[in-house]
């Protein structure tokens, strides 16, 4: 068996509740229409911005690279100028160590020639002393001269 359930008319404050609770519904469709066009129109921003961005972040990317590049050119060509005079002063001071030494044995040899002639001045003088003490016994000039040139 059925139960028939009365429904008693509605009542003018059920219909005024019903009609604010519909004109509600009706604010709260047309905020969210309005909320999904701003999300729309914000995600539509974002995503120009994101390219916008994209296209930054490749141009800087694009500048670094070449600012690096040119870094890296300079760089070496410093390496090989620093290479080169490094080789030059290898070779600057091989060429002076050549020529002290060729001073050095010069000097030695100027020494040893020096030496030489104080030892023959030294017997020079001494057969002069000699010749002095003896003048009838002179040596002719010849044999003076071959004393010194010998």
């Amino acid at each position: 068996m059925r139960i028939t359930v009365e429904n008693p008319g509605r009542s003018r404050k059920d219909k005024n509740l019903i009609y604010c609770l519909t004109q509600k519904v009706c604010d709260f469709e047309d905020d969210l229409q309005k909320t999904e066009a701003e999300l729309a129109n914000a995600r539509a921003k974002l995503a120009k911005n994101v390219e916008g961005q994209t296209s930054f972040v490749r141009q800087l990317k694009e500048k670094y690279d070449k600012g690096m590049t040119s870094i890296k050119q300079n760089v070496n060509a410093f390496e090989n100028e620093m290479a080169k005079q490094a080789r030059d002063f290898k070779e600057e001071r091989a060429h002076y160590y050549a020529l002290i030494a060729q001073l050095e044995k010069d000097l030695q040899q100027l020494q040893e020639q020096n030496h030489t002639t104080e030892q023959i001045m030294d017997d020079l003088f001494r057969l002069q002393e000699d010749m002095a003490q003896r003048p009838a016994a002179r040596p002719t000039g010849a044999a003076v001269e071959a004393l010194m040139y010998s």
